[in-house]
Order: C-alpha cells, then structure tokens, then sequence
C-alpha cells in the first residue's frame, strides 16, 4: 500500500532532489517512514530511513565545505 502511494505521489530519487529542498524531503519521508511501520511493512519503512540518511549526509557534505 505505501509503495503504491510513494509510486502515485512520484518519489524522487536522491540526485533529482536540490539541496534547498533537502530538508523538506526528509520531513515527508519521515512520515512515510511512520505510515510505512503502522502499516508493519519494516522493510519498506528502513528503505525509507536509508534514503533519510544518504540525503542527511549529502546536506551535510554540502554544508561542510
């Protein structure tokens, strides 16, 4: 059910995403994360917190340099 919502609502891969719209991006996918475990499907809500994780380092390369 949540991949078919994700499919519908058009999810972006990690390099379509702009660093200013990084931060956004991580709020949305948190509550996906959290529709994803309510729903009890795990492996789809730790797909989710990896791809919260690669854009968090991702902004924080960015902001590093």
């Amino acid at each position: 059910l949540v991949s078919a919502f994700l499919v519908g609502c058009g999810e972006k891969t990690e390099d379509e995403i702009k660093m200013q719209d990084i931060p956004d991006e991580i709020e949305k996918l948190k509550a996906l994360m959290k529709v994803a475990s309510g729903q009890l499907d795990f492996e789809r809500a730790i797909e989710i917190r990896e791809k919260i994780a690669t854009l968090k380092a991702k902004l924080h390369k960015a902001t590093r340099k």
